[in-house]
């Protein structure tokens, strides 16, 4: 994607965090493997946002490195605003 240029063109999405029931009970851990993974990306040169529970959209600059992030549980009214200018940001309209 980055040597294409395509981070102009995509919404990345961080998953909110499991509730403690479902940690308990030994599933899947969203932050343990976000963590993991983003070192991983660091290595080529992508630099994902820190974990969130509140879950996350976000935009990379064509260097790799974080340009804009909305977090998922925004109020609706900021939430809307904010993807908007996520939108506009990545030169999407809707």
């Amino acid at each position: 994607m980055k040597g294409k240029g395509l981070f102009n063109k995509t919404i990345f999405i961080m998953p909110h965090i499991n509730d403690a029931q479902t940690l308990a009970q030994g599933q899947f851990d969203v932050e343990q493997h976000w963590e993991k993974t983003s070192r991983t990306l660091l290595e080529w040169g992508l630099g994902m946002p820190q974990y969130s529970a509140d879950g996350m959209f976000f935009s990379l600059g064509q260097d790799g490195r974080l340009l804009r992030s909305v977090r998922m549980n925004a109020g609706w009214g900021t939430f809307a605003k904010n993807i908007q200018t996520l939108l506009r940001d990545l030169s999407i309209t809707i």
